[in-house]
């Protein structure tokens, strides 16, 4: 069992949340050689809301926290938005519901989350989250877009229209195709950093 362990939403493998931070943790690696993603064990928790019920966390990860044989754990999920969720949707909202289930758990002292969402508007999801470093230009014609369609969060379904209309900036999951220098990616980075040991941060 690995003592570092990441759960995101969807599946383990595959989707865009895994593919990510495995892109940024080998990022990581080019300047930091003791990293590897061979540290870290990933778990997709499937949708959203499995995240605020501790019966969905996995024994294995329960006995091993308890065990201290898991050390350090982040919780990635997207903030999403309150209009459609006033429980759960919304940075604030999504934030306070996971501080809920890790008191439950008792995982308060190994445990740190990250709130995926548009850095700016507090709000959106992991594609939000990307689509919110184009370039200002190309943003605005995307938020026009949402507001002609009257659709608060079109998730994957937008991502694509940018890929289409935008085919020479196209974003994908692949190595160097996003810019992890922009200043959106600092705090996720941090958190990386910390939960590998190489920042401190309240892993330590």
């Amino acid at each position: 069992m690995k003592s570092i362990w990441i759960l995101h939403e969807g599946n383990a493998k595959k989707t865009h949340d895994n593919a990510l931070i495995c892109l940024l943790i080998e990022h990581l690696s080019q300047s930091n050689p003791a990293i590897s993603l061979d540290m870290v064990e990933f778990h997709g928790m499937g949708t959203k809301s499995n995240f605020f019920d501790s019966a969905h966390y996995p024994k294995l990860l329960k006995d091993g926290v308890a065990t201290d044989r898991i050390s350090k754990v982040l919780l990635v999920v997207d903030a999403d938005y309150v209009a459609d969720n006033a429980q759960y949707g919304g940075f604030d909202n999504t934030q306070k519901e996971l501080n809920n289930v890790i008191a439950e758990l008792g995982f308060e002292s190994v445990c740190e989350t990250y709130v995926m969402c548009d850095p700016t508007t507090k709000t959106g999801c992991l594609e939000t989250f990307i689509l919110s470093m184009v370039e200002p230009d190309r943003k605005k014609c995307l938020d026009d877009f949402l507001k002609c369609a009257d659709q608060k969060d079109m998730k994957r379904i937008l991502f694509g229209i940018y890929n289409i209309a935008y085919p020479k900036y196209k974003l994908k999951f692949e190595t160097d195709s996003l810019d992890f220098s922009h200043p959106h990616f600092d705090e996720l980075k941090n958190k990386l950093l910390a939960l590998l040991g190489i920042h401190s941060g309240k892993f330590d």
